[in-house]
């Protein structure tokens, strides 16, 4: 039927797909929506499946005459395409190829708007979480660093609302429905609690409640306030360092570290490792040696001078807030505020403790042993007089921190006497250092200057050391029991007073310091006694 304005229609399928390519680029296929002539052009119009694009096929009527094609001519032959929606520009580019006599193909003349999906909620966690498919004993190879520390309270993750999408609107000026995003799946225990978003805040929050770390088993997560680590501490899992408490099934390989705020269990043995448990105990169920021993020759003068140097040379470095036990030690050091219980031996150890060295069938040998409430072992020394010394101290003598103090007193006063050596009687009279000639009096007033930051340093150091005193705390009963013997060559000190055992002294007897008259007795064994009390305070890093 004839068109209005001299527009005729052409005989079409709508539902007929053409292969589509565009001189843009643009490739695919589209369905013919309409073709349509007038006395000049005919136009076939093909929209994609999404019906978001129309895209125009124009060509010149055969045997029509040449005459100038329009862009309004152009849009009275685009059927059901709202105005708003028509690239004006690209239509008047194609009535002006039209016009040069060219064809048009494929070309793109109006485009509707997609509509946006909504986001989905998703869950963040502001913190590494530890990941294990498998039982927990189950060691994986990125376990090394895989976790983070979380306190009680700490703000661990976020759980994001989806988003409403955006809709969208076709070619033919028809809206496209969105979909809003969907809501994120979140498993949690009891140890995490879901605080729910504020007005305006698109996220919920996750917070801590205890410590330790994030676990993630199979999607659920929790709060773990034990590490269990199901078989050696090596290089598959690198150093331990975990804020509540470690328990280990396996041992503790040559040099690995594992530090703990809670307790730390060590089914097996360590092997020059250094543990520290800053508010628990450390119990091994093994041996706790160090690979390289380094013998301790214990004397009167050496036992102030060499601490630092010994607690430095024995890597193997143990350090507990509570008790410490393991079944052998060797070469090791270890400090600990509770009781140190070691069943078989310890030998060429550096033993401290404010509490009491227990050992009632072990035997003691070589090294040194600070002990605040005594000291009981089935053996101590050996036959052969390996320098074994035990010290009745103050907790505060007992402690690493005292002893580096006093080794480097010891260590200034003996620069202090090298100097004096060089300066000869220069230290004593300064004055004559103007005497001098150069350049040997720019020298020596170089080691003067030297001198007197010495003597600064052995000050300062001794003020460090009585501060440290003044709130020591002395047990009332200071005794040594062995069960069979004491051994010739061990010594134990008490403040100013030593007692070398001259003669093998069998037991069960107990070595005991009378306080009032400042002496040393051998007597019948007697039981340890402790009076001071022993603040649970964390041990320092």
């Amino acid at each position: 039927m004839p068109l209005a304005c001299g527009l005729r229609e052409r005989p079409t399928s709508h539902d007929r797909e053409t292969p589509l390519s565009t001189p843009d680029g643009e490739t695919g296929s589209a369905k013919v929506a309409f073709e349509k002539l007038d006395a000049a052009i005919s136009v076939t119009g093909k929209v994609t499946p999404d019906k978001l694009k129309l895209f125009l096929d124009i060509k010149p009527i055969e045997g029509a005459p040449s005459s100038i094609v329009t862009p309004a001519q152009i849009t009275a032959l685009i059927e059901g395409v709202p105005s708003h929606l028509l690239h004006t520009e690209i239509i008047a580019q194609i009535a002006q190829e039209l016009t040069d006599g060219k064809t048009v193909e494929h070309r793109r003349v109006a485009k509707g708007k997609e509509a946006v999906e909504g986001r989905d909620g998703k869950v963040l966690l502001l913190v590494k979480a530890l990941k294990r498919s498998a039982p927990l004993e189950f060691i994986d190879p990125r376990f090394i660093h895989a976790f983070d520390n979380v306190e009680k309270g700490m703000l661990i993750g976020r759980v994001y609302h989806p988003t409403q999408g955006a809709d969208g609107v076709d070619v033919y000026g028809q809206p496209i429905k969105s979909k809003t995003g969907k809501a994120a799946k979140v498993s949690l225990d009891k140890s995490i609690i879901l605080k729910p978003a504020e007005s305006g805040v698109g996220f919920d929050t996750l917070i801590a409640d205890t410590t330790g770390y994030v676990a993630d088993e199979s999607g659920k997560l929790s709060i773990k306030e034990d590490l269990s680590i199901g078989g050696d501490v090596n290089f598959k899992t690198g150093d331990i360092d975990f804020i509540g408490a470690v328990k280990v099934k396996g041992n503790v390989m040559r040099d690995f570290k594992v530090t703990a705020r809670k307790d730390v269990t060590i089914g097996g043995s360590t092997d020059n490792s250094t543990v520290v448990s800053y508010e628990g105990s450390i119990v091994i169920g093994g041996n706790a040696s160090a690979s390289t021993l380094t013998t301790i020759h214990a004397t009167p003068t050496a036992n102030a001078e060499k601490q630092a140097a010994i607690h430095q040379a024995v890597r193997a470095d143990y350090r507990a807030a509570g008790s410490f036990k393991c079944h052998a030690a060797q070469g090791i050091s270890v400090e600990a505020i509770g009781d140190i219980e070691i069943e078989k031996e310890a030998s060429q150890s550096f033993l401290r403790t404010r509490g009491t060295l227990r050992m009632p069938k072990g035997h003691l040998f070589g090294g040194e042993a600070y002990v605040v409430c005594g000291l009981e072992a089935k053996i101590i020394g050996t036959k052969r007089e390996a320098k074994t010394t035990i010290v009745l101290c103050s907790d505060i003598e007992s402690s690493v921190e005292y002893s580096n103090i006093v080794a480097q007193i010891h260590a200034a006063m003996e620069a202090e006497e090298m100097l004096k050596l060089h300066l000869g009687p220069y230290a004593q009279n300064p004055s004559r250092l103007a005497l001098l000639k150069e350049p040997l009096q720019s020298k020596q007033k170089k080691l003067y200057s030297k001198l007197l930051a010495v003597r600064e340093t052995v000050v300062r150091l001794d003020a460090q050391k009585r501060d440290l005193l003044v709130n020591a705390k002395l047990n009332a009963v200071l005794r040594v029991n062995f069960h069979e013997w004491m051994h010739r060559g061990t010594i134990v000190r008490a403040g100013e007073e030593v007692y070398t055992v001259e003669e093998d002294l069998p037991g069960p007897g107990t070595l005991e310091f009378l306080t009032d008259v400042k002496k040393f007795a051998v007597r019948e064994l007697r039981p340890i006694e402790c009076s001071v009390e022993r603040t649970t305070t964390a041990m320092k890093a």
